[in-house]
């Protein structure tokens, strides 16, 4: 019933973006945050059904840590880096010889290379959380 009522919450939540213009970001972000929240509240309570469905019991609570501000901007950021990462090697792809090509190349090798130490970092910061 938990679960029902966090999933239902967020519905609503997501219901609310409409009423902003795509540029109220300060506006929009309360909501925004309020959701994720709730996603990894509901995260949890499905994690611990599953678990005592598994095991007969509901999990022990462990202190973990919460994540960083850091770690919060690079999970916001890796699904548009990886969006621009496929955007540069399409563009590579259908235009090889394009005068802009270099450019292209020389964003997709930094975008690499930076999701690359985002998940390097987002990894070890979830290894030691644990």
């Amino acid at each position: 019933m938990q679960a029902e009522k966090l999933h239902r919450d967020v519905a609503l939540l997501s219901n609310e973006l409409h009423r902003y213009n795509d540029n109220d970001i300060d506006e929009v972000k309360p909501i925004i945050e309020k959701i994720i929240k709730k996603r990894q509240d509901w995260t949890k309570i499905q994690f611990s059904i599953k678990y005592h469905k598994k095991f007969g019991k509901f999990p022990e609570e462990e202190a973990k840590r919460e994540p960083t501000e850091d770690e919060l901007r690079m999970k916001d950021e890796l699904p548009k880096m990886r969006v621009l990462i496929c955007q540069n090697e399409k563009k590579l792809r259908d235009n090889p010889t394009h005068k802009n090509a270099i450019v292209w190349e020389s964003e997709l090798v930094r975008l690499q290379g930076l999701k690359k130490a985002y998940e390097a970092q987002l990894l070890k910061a979830k290894h030691h959380s644990q």
